[in-house]
């Protein structure tokens, strides 16, 4: 607090400071969890953003929701094995999105849905989140959908997808899917990836056939490049949820993707919203090497790391 009695508005540092802190744990507990799993998803250091949006808007989600809803679930599509390794900066461990949704939220979630088709993964995620509903199946399938169906639309209910596919993974049935049920999605929009299949020449029958459940329209065919794409799939997600924001994450080797928050608008205070875009605004503006600054700086004390399987 300044003398003046106002609280001190915090910088675009320390504001990354407390969110890789929060990422790492208390005591860096996931550093701990590690030795006992061995199990992490290698990912370079631009990741730590979008689990940067993820654990910055669960926390204020839950607050928000709980007051309106009986139920709050998380549901996690590409739930990975609960941590990350961030491979170039020393193997430095952190929570991966199960573990973020279910440490960071001060109202925690009623349930963990994860699904992971891995099986050492899905057994790490077991170990780790015994509370957790641990489901080894493709979230393109029959199944995903009755499951979410019969447990979302079972009253009062509301929930936050986390959509965090490699590359074209997620199909867009799927989506419209969790679209027409009640809940907020992030999605993480691999710009440079999809652009490089769908503007490819001479794909095959089986990539068209991808990036048709891809895009769910055949309309991609059209798009001339990278933004054209980009802007395709925005306006599809437009049609099912009013808010929708794209988040640029930017990598030091001019790789980029969108974390996209759509969410639908609703009367009253609107204070999520303004969560994302104060999210936006820092993501956007640091540039790649401050935050490997100050990533390095909080896991200079860390040993290097012996990851086995």
């Amino acid at each position: 607090m300044n003398p003046s009695g106002r609280r001190r508005k915090i910088t675009p540092s320390e504001w990354w400071v407390r969110r890789i802190e929060t990422l790492r744990g208390q005591s860096q507990e996931a550093s701990q969890l590690f030795q006992k799993t061995k199990e992490a998803y290698s990912c370079k250091s631009w990741a730590i953003l979008k689990l940067a949006i993820l654990a910055y808007y669960a926390d204020i989600y839950t607050a928000i929701i709980k007051a309106h809803f009986d139920k709050a679930y998380y549901i996690d599509l590409f739930a990975g094995p609960g941590l990350d390794r961030i491979s170039d900066l020393n193997n430095l461990i952190v929570f991966g999105s199960p573990l973020i949704t279910d440490r960071v939220p001060r109202k925690k979630f009623d349930e963990l849905i994860l699904f992971e088709k891995k099986e050492k993964y899905a057994e790490a995620l077991r170990h780790l989140l015994p509370n957790a509903k641990v489901r080894k199946e493709d979230v393109n399938g029959p199944e995903f959908k009755a499951m979410t169906k019969a447990r979302l639309e079972a009253g009062s209910v509301h929930f936050l997808a986390f959509v965090d596919p490699e590359g074209l993974e997620i199909e867009w049935e799927t989506l419209q899917h969790l679209f027409n049920l009640t809940g907020d999605l992030i999605i993480n929009y691999q710009s440079t990836g999809v652009s490089r299949s769908a503007l490819k020449e001479n794909k095959t029958s089986a990539e068209i056939e991808t990036l048709q459940r891809f895009f769910g329209t055949d309309e991609w065919k059209a798009c001339e490049n990278e933004d054209a794409l980009f802007e395709l799939y925005l306006e599809k997600i437009r049609e099912h949820r009013e808010v929708t924001i794209p988040i640029k994450v930017k990598s030091p080797y001019r790789f980029y993707y969108y974390m996209i928050v759509a969410v639908r608008k609703t009367s009253g205070s609107q204070r999520w919203v303004s969560a994302i875009e104060e999210t936006k605004e820092k993501i956007e503006a640091i540039k790649p090497e401050d935050l490997e600054n100050i990533i390095r700086r909080l896991s200079g004390g860390q040993e290097k790391l012996a990851v086995g399987t």
